[in-house]
């Protein structure tokens, strides 16, 4: 086995038993000191030898050339090699600790001149960090890529040497929350759907290597497909008559978490909907899922608004896990987790990321179940049908709990737009675990219609722009500019692990909160937002409806600090034509914002106007109104009445 040789012996076993390779005179250390390993193997249709090449990765190997690792190439018919920035060619690279982030540039060489096809493979791919790990192979001469993963590579070439010809990258794939440990079942609603003219046949499972899927044979019972549905992402929506998706195999119900926006108000007065179910196994016509509105007939659960139900003995009465409160009644999407406890005796109930008590009947008879036929939409077997939107809907075949649930979530919220529960304060983490939002620290105060735009590729999130989907949230944003939907943003975020995230803290939107400067006052809203930001995230489009102002005349404050006076930075929103005012920002980590607008009115014209100008600076002489033609910000000393006006300027803070 490979991982049993010294780097000197592999090497010779690519060629010449009697050539010495470099290695030889280093520290020679042993393959197995490199934690992931990864082999190519190229072949030839017509000869029967074949060209090896080793990437190894160890945190004692660098980038760069390393004589105790690293081994050149050798002589051979036709090769497979790694190049190095130095143009070393190596039959065995040593690279640093591996990190998906690395790419491994690859040579080809052969001394056949007449054309001949080759095949590139994975001859051995080992260590954890490769697990589930995609290999790309990029072809730069053909503009290809190729998932090696998946299938081998073939090419034609004759007599040729081409240092530069291939690439490998490598893609972890994505899972909720990056967590992909016992994930069973991924639907979302922004990837693998089947749909024609806004009908939806299939629903891919979007876990790594499944071909699974929930579909509908009947054309007449197909769900459709909104393309912007929730926080500008899209939805399967079903018409609560006889629209659902079903499959025969594939959900487990240790940890189940579905997002979904009910059409109707939900509480208790609701009647039953079931957005997910499964079958049970030994009955054909027992079901357990997830369920909103009442559950007449279900004593305890009187008031009921959401529920769970998973027998384990059909004989015996009913297990049911439900919410009962006859004041509930929300508008907004659901976030919902249901798991099984850490004994596995019941099930928990989680909304929006806050634990919920339910009220539970026949706890004896709970049943944990796995790979079972479900169905979205309404109950499995028959009726109960959901009215609705369905995002998201995932499985896992364990207990999800701790920070693995929180990267979930979290991952859920930023996307939607759904503040999570904060009656305990809890943060908004990435794939990493790392606080892309500290609510529970520096930021408790402004826990409210928090949300945000970031790429996490650890989740497959590239979220662009985002509203809160909580009444009234006011603030849009979106990475450059805004567009009628998610996708139809084309500003990417640079790097992987950028996030920028918003929240308030619930104070008024009346203009009462004055600011007064020499030019007269500024009447600023007692609505502050906090910004944290993380990773490379540049300038932001900021977005707000012209009703949340009474003047014409509306601005924004931008602070370092939540106390807003004159020498913060004013900037004046602009007229979208569409309802909005807006403007475009680069806001910094630490950054607080308001709104604002004058109590008197004087029109300022760009160089010619009666208030005159000073060594080419407009002089205000009252309290000014800046025209909305212009994308402008006032800077300088409002003190002293003097403003600079920057026509089409991001304003950077």
């Amino acid at each position: 086995m490979v991982n049993a040789l010294p780097f000197t012996s592999y090497a010779m076993t690519l060629g010449d038993p009697t050539t010495k390779s470099i290695a030889s005179n280093a520290a020679m250390e042993p393959i197995q000191d490199m934690i992931e390993r990864l082999t190519l193997r190229l072949d030839s249709e017509t000869f029967t030898t074949s060209s090896t090449t080793l990437i190894g990765f160890t945190d004692l190997a660098t980038p760069g050339f390393d004589p105790g690792f690293d081994s050149p190439r050798l002589a051979t018919s036709f090769s497979i090699f790694s190049v190095l920035e130095t143009g070393e060619q190596l039959a065995i690279q040593g690279r640093e600790a591996f990190d998906p982030a690395i790419i491994i540039d690859l040579g080809f060489a052969t001394e056949i001149m007449d054309p001949e096809l080759y095949t590139l493979s994975i001859d051995e791919i080992d260590g954890p960090g490769l697990e589930g790990v995609n290999i790309i192979l990029i072809d730069h001469l053909l503009d290809t890529r190729t998932t090696l993963n998946e299938g081998d590579y073939a090419f034609i070439e004759t007599e040729i040497i081409q240092l530069d010809r291939f690439q490998i990258i490598f893609e972890v794939p994505a899972a909720p929350g990056g967590v992909s440990g016992d994930l069973s079942y991924w639907l979302k609603a922004d990837a693998g759907v089947t749909q024609t003219a806004g009908s939806v046949s299939n629903w891919n499972n979007q876990v790594f290597e499944s071909t699974e899927f929930v579909t509908q044979e009947t054309a007449a019972r197909r769900p459709g497909f909104t393309e912007n549905a929730l926080n500008f992402n899209p939805a399967i929506s079903f018409d609560g008559v006889n629209d659902f998706l079903t499959t025969t195999v594939g959900w487990d119900s240790n940890t189940q978490i579905i997002v979904f926006n009910p059409t109707q108000v939900v509480s208790s007065s609701l009647s039953l909907e079931i957005p997910l179910a499964y079958d049970l196994p030994g009955n054909a016509a027992a079901d357990a899922g997830i369920g909103i509105g009442n559950l007449s007939g279900f004593l305890p659960c009187t008031n009921t608004y959401f529920f769970n139900s998973g027998d384990n003995d059909l004989t015996a009465p009913e297990y049911i896990a439900c919410l009962d409160d006859a004041t509930f009644s929300t508008p907004d999407p659901f976030l919902a987790t249901v798991r099984q406890n850490e004994a596995g005796t019941f099930s928990e109930h989680r909304l929006w990321g806050g634990d919920e008590s339910p009220t539970i009947s026949n706890e004896l008879q709970y049943g944990i179940h796995a790979d079972r036929p479900f169905s979205v939409g309404r109950r499995h077997n028959g009726g109960f049908e959901y009215q609705g939107d369905v995002v998201e809907v995932i499985s896992y075949s364990s207990r999800i709990s701790g920070i693995d649930l929180n990267k979930i979530e979290s991952y859920l919220a930023i996307k939607y737009g759904i503040t999570l529960d904060q009656t305990t304060a809890q943060d908004y983490i990435n794939s990493e675990g790392t606080s892309i939002y500290d609510a529970s620290g520096v930021l408790d105060l402004f826990d409210h219609h928090i949300t945000g735009i970031g790429r996490d590729d650890g989740s497959g999130l590239n979220q662009k722009q985002s509203l809160s989907v909580h009444s009234g949230a006011l603030v849009t944003m979106g990475n450059g500019t805004i567009e009628m939907d998610n996708i139809s943003n084309t500003t990417s975020f640079s790097t992987n692990l950028s996030f920028m995230l918003w929240g308030n803290n619930a104070g008024a939107t009346t203009f009462e909160t004055p600011i007064t400067i020499l030019c007269g006052t500024l009447n600023r809203m007692e609505r502050i937002w906090a910004i944290q930001e993380t990773g490379t995230v540049g300038a932001v489009t900021l977005r707000i409806p012209q009703s949340s102002f009474s003047s014409n005349t509306p601005t924004v404050l931008i602070s370092s600090d939540t106390t807003f006076d004159d020498n913060d930075m004013i900037v004046v929103l602009t007229d979208d034509g569409n309802g909005n005012y807006e403007t475009v920002i680069d806001f910094s980590d630490g950054n607080y914002f308001t709104f604002a607008q004058l109590d008197q009115e004087i029109t300022v014209f760009n160089g010619v106007g009666e208030t005159g100008w000073t060594n080419g600076v407009p002089t205000i002489n009252a309290v000014a109104s800046i025209s909305a033609d212009y994308d402008t910000a006032i800077r300088g000393d409002i003190n002293a009445c003097s403003c600079q006006i920057d026509e089409n300027q991001t304003v950077t803070v």
